[in-house]
């Protein structure tokens, strides 16, 4: 099997544990809690959706970017939260039922608005118009990809809680490795182009990174949400769904040049959040 078709594989299988792990941290209860105050929902929504697109689209407007860097970030910005974002938002005190909330409904409405960012991308960066039937008919599996599998998961922690949660500790632990494993392996693949493009443009993937943490917290309180709210939001935004990102890069779009960017991201946000997550807590301590 070559490797192109390896990740793929790899890539699709990783997508359905990560997607079932989310689904293991939602509970109706966490939904009802929320949507009782749907402001916050809303607003985290409206920034993972809107505002940091337009960010990222600005970004690769307003600096000299290869095409691939361009349509790589633009796929970046476009994907969902990652469910290590939970896990950063619990420790760091932010609204957890918000942060599963929105970890699982921005998964399943990022799969209807993920293409339109991506055609769009490629329309402007690139001078093509991608085929939208071909796009739309691949992205029927990614649907079937993310649905099912959070359906599933939600349905083990509805009847079967106890297992849901050993479960849920042991596909979170496969998933980040599973996803550093892949990252690599695209390493090792474009090793030339990733060594170039890491010295040159890595910062602007990391200037990405915290504008979208510093993003997602200063909305929330523009809004004049609670603190706890925008904690969590900004982990949502800050923590993205790389696996997701890297199957529609290398499966879907096949080009595993797009990958660079979000597999870049994928190792650089668990230390910007790890530098969050300490900023926030320092200045918790400082106001008591």
């Amino acid at each position: 099997m070559q490797l192109s078709q390896f990740l793929s594989t790899a890539l699709g299988c990783l997508v359905l544990v990560v997607m079932m792990g989310i689904g293991l941290t939602v509970t109706t209860g966490d939904l009802r809690q929320v949507w009782r105050k749907p402001k916050a929902m809303i607003v985290g929504l409206l920034a993972q959706t809107i505002f940091l697109p337009l960010v990222a689209l600005g970004m690769c407007l307003l600096f000299d970017l290869p095409s691939d860097i361009q349509i790589g970030l633009v796929i970046l910005a476009a994907s969902p939260g990652g469910p290590s974002s939970n896990v950063y938002s619990l420790l760091a005190g932010g609204d957890v039922a918000l942060n599963v909330s929105l970890t699982a409904v921005n998964n399943v409405i990022g799969v209807f608005i993920l293409p339109l960012y991506v055609m769009a991308a490629v329309h402007l960066f690139e001078r093509t118009d991608p085929l939208m039937v071909s796009m739309f008919s691949k992205m029927a599996d990614v649907i079937t990809s993310v649905i099912l599998p959070i359906a599933v998961g939600m349905a083990l922690t509805r009847f079967w809680p106890r297992f849901s949660v050993s479960l849920g500790k042991y596909l979170k632990i496969m998933s980040v490795l599973a996803l550093m494993a892949i990252i690599a392996a695209v390493g090792y693949a474009n090793w030339g182009i990733l060594s170039v493009s890491a010295t040159q443009y890595g910062w602007v993937i990391l200037l990405f990174n915290v504008v979208a943490l510093a993003l997602g917290y200063a909305v929330p309180k523009w809004f004049g949400l609670e603190r706890k709210q925008a904690i969590a939001i900004a982990f949502e935004i800050g923590i993205h769904n790389g696996s997701l990102a890297l199957y529609v890069a290398i499966t879907l779009l096949g080009k595993q040049a797009y990958a660079i960017a979000p597999g870049l991201y994928s190792v650089l946000m668990y230390f910007t959040a790890a530098a969050f997550f300490f900023w926030i807590r320092k200045g918790h301590r400082v106001r008591i």
